[in-house]
């Protein structure tokens, strides 16, 4: 019974890629699953401008093809980037890295958390999975349970408040940090915290909050568009 099933789903998955091939999700055009193509993300312009001093957005959101690319990271748990676009990351992270004299043994990578809401609606944290994929590139230990939302405050949406200190105050307390993590943090680390996108930096500074508060001190923010 289960392997005959089995072969349906398989069939049935060939047929939907045979009469509706996946396409890049940047140009529309044919491409390979969960895939990009590698002159699609080599048009992406650099936008290395830093906000408030410790926020760093690497690409700017106010173009199509990192609006697209970010919608695209945020509906797909798994994808394949080139090689060509892995290395650009790995430029531009480490020079971020030192520029802030930020030391290697001592970093680790922090994903902001999701809103309980959009983990039970997709399943997966995007900010998480940036975080893996820079670990990845960076060799940097990450820690995805280090930052966790506050169970006893309400975490709104942001996108509709333009006051950055409007926002700010609506994110108070939102974010606190694990007491019970499995490998504790050293106070002198050195934290990137990582999200897709950043525009005011409310949701960085409510997370630097948190880890000020556990005493740590070497912070900077690291977002893939902003």
């Amino acid at each position: 019974m289960y392997p005959y099933f089995s072969t349906v789903r398989k069939f049935a998955i060939l047929l939907k890629i045979f009469f509706f091939p996946p396409q890049c999700p940047l140009c529309a055009k044919e491409s390979f699953i969960y895939s990009i193509h590698e002159n699609c993300l080599a048009n992406i312009p650099l936008h290395i401008k830093e906000k408030h001093g410790w926020i760093i957005p690497l690409f700017p959101y106010n173009t199509r093809l990192v609006k697209d690319f970010i919608l695209f990271l945020k509906k797909h748990s798994q994808y394949t980037l080139p090689d060509s676009f892995l290395v650009r990351l790995n430029t531009l992270l480490s020079a971020i890295i030192e520029k802030h004299t930020i030391h290697k043994d001592k970093a680790i990578l922090v994903p902001i958390p999701a809103r309980d809401e959009r983990m039970e609606q997709q399943g997966f944290n995007q900010a998480a999975m940036l975080a893996k994929l820079f670990s990845g590139i960076l060799s940097i230990p990450l820690s995805e349970d280090l930052l966790t939302n506050n169970p006893y405050a309400q975490r709104e949406k942001q996108a509709f408040l333009q006051d950055r200190t409007e926002r700010i105050a609506r994110l108070a307390n939102t974010f606190t940090t694990r007491s019970n993590i499995h490998d504790p943090i050293p106070k002198n680390a050195h934290i990137i915290l990582i999200d897709d996108v950043t525009t005011s930096g409310a949701t960085f500074a409510e997370a630097r909050r948190a880890l000020e508060e556990r005493g740590l001190t070497n912070i900077i923010g690291v977002s893939l568009a902003g």
